[in-house]
């Protein structure tokens, strides 16, 4: 994902962390908090979770990644400012499928990743499960790790449920596992002494559900409900601090699609949050922390002979910051078929 992402115009992938192995996406200059990043259209990944390794994400299960350069809050929130990656998974189909990879690199990372899929008559479903064995390297020689060393074990069942041909149900679960530790060498090789004694380690672990509802009507126009559920753990440690914290992440949506001859309408709302809670901590002052935030928003795409205008507005009612307004406007203009202008 990060070679597919990082060789456009303007994005870059930029590590956060040598030791932990976490990337950003900063998308025209912005930080990489202002870049959403998001799976099957649910931003999954915010605040303290936000430590994602985007560079570990097996594509095995995925169908496509998404990737819109500037602003894309009307629909996504102050988070998409800069921009989003949306992570889709994989459909069945009516034919079985079968997928195992298993992957050895220069680096001494290892990789054994499976998919299987198959859609019946009235239910279907996808199953990954994926092994990391990534072994610590000192890339640059100068004694520390470059590349941690990765313990991880990401496991993705998905039901889908076919009710009538304009309707589908989707249940979905995922659980993350990983353990990372960086810094000496020597120590990561267990050489510890009074002047090699830099570490540091973080055992993840992420447990997501979700739900999706899609049904379509008569006039090629559609319903859409989402609901997601995340709750993320994670225990950090050094040679000399500590942190053992949670975050459960909330959110739902419902949204109404309507295609017309030459612009379509998009209308909805959605309720998203968060919850902070810090267990025991060394040196850290971090409070218990939790954010809860209800959206309205309507977007509508106009197509004229050459040129797209998309204008959006949106509102955020939030609980310890009050409301914000985000209103947007973008369009783009094709001269021909091989160069186009666009602003926003």
């Amino acid at each position: 994902i990060g070679s597919l992402i990082g060789d456009i115009s303007g994005v870059q992938i930029q590590q956060s962390s040598p030791v932990s192995g976490n990337t950003n996406v900063r998308i025209q200059g912005l930080d990489g908090r202002y870049t959403q990043v998001l799976r099957d259209g649910m931003p999954l990944f915010d605040g303290f979770s936000g430590g994602l390794g985007l560079l570990s994400i097996p594509p095995l299960d995925l169908q496509q990644v998404e990737l819109i350069k500037g602003s894309a809050s009307t629909l996504y929130g102050g988070g998409a400012i800069g921009g989003l990656v949306n992570m889709i998974s994989r459909k069945p189909t009516g034919k079985q499928e079968l997928t195992a990879l298993a992957n050895y690199s220069t680096l001494d990372e290892k990789n054994l990743n499976f998919f299987a899929s198959k859609k019946y008559s009235w239910i279907g479903y996808t199953f990954f499960g994926g092994v990391t064995h990534q072994n610590a390297q000192d890339v640059d020689k100068d004694g520390f790790s470059d590349i941690p060393q990765i313990r991880s074990l990401v496991i993705h069942p998905k039901l889908f449920f076919y009710p009538s041909e304009n309707s589908t149900i989707s249940l979905g679960c995922s659980g993350s596992f990983d353990k990372n530790l960086g810094g000496d060498m020597q120590v990561i090789k267990s050489n510890t002494d009074n002047i090699h004694q830099y570490f540091e380690q973080n055992k993840l672990q992420r447990n997501t559900y979700e739900i999706i509802y899609q049904q379509k009507l008569s006039d090629n126009s559609k319903i859409e409900f989402k609901n997601s559920l995340s709750n993320f753990n994670r225990k950090f440690s050094s040679n000399d601090n500590f942190l053992n914290a949670k975050q459960n992440s909330y959110f739902s949506e419902l949204t109404y699609i309507r295609p017309m001859k030459n612009m379509s309408w998009v209308l909805g709302a959605d309720f998203q949050g968060s919850k902070f809670t810090p267990q025991n901590f060394l040196h850290f002052q971090v409070p218990e922390f939790e954010n809860n935030s209800f959206g309205l928003f309507i977007q509508n795409t106009l197509k004229l002979n050459k040129m797209t205008v998309e204008t959006g507005i949106r509102n955020d009612f939030t609980n310890n910051y009050g409301s914000f307004f985000l209103p947007s406007i973008a369009a783009i203009y094709h001269f021909d078929e091989h160069w186009a202008a666009r602003g926003g």
